[in-house]
């Protein structure tokens, strides 16, 4: 779309080896502020219903429950799910642990 003037999120493919073997991947640049997008939300601890939200969803997250349930998924390669699991546990240590904990103070 960029190409023929029409504005859109700039991306770029590449590859990536994952156990010797060559995928390849799309990457996109990050078009939004951060104080203007999700993470930037729950981060800046200004928004009374989000604190709210992060204060009461954040202690009945099982990640070991959301892991058992990504394994049963069909279709979807080991690697693929090793991938899910650690993307939101990634987002779960880095990002709603921390505020729910700062919240908590």
């Amino acid at each position: 779309f960029n190409m023929v003037g029409v504005k859109a999120q700039a991306t770029e493919l590449g590859t990536f080896n994952v156990n010797g073997k060559e995928k390849i991947v799309c990457v996109c640049k990050d078009f939004t502020d951060r104080n203007n997008n999700l993470y930037g939300i729950i981060f800046s601890m200004e928004n009374e219903d989000c604190n709210k939200a992060i204060l009461r969803i954040v202690p009945n997250i099982d990640l070991e429950s959301i892991n058992t349930f990504i394994d049963k998924i069909l279709y979807v390669s080991e690697l693929q799910k090793e991938f899910y699991k650690t993307y939101i546990m990634e987002r779960y240590n880095k990002i709603l642990l921390p505020t729910y904990i700062t919240l908590n103070k």
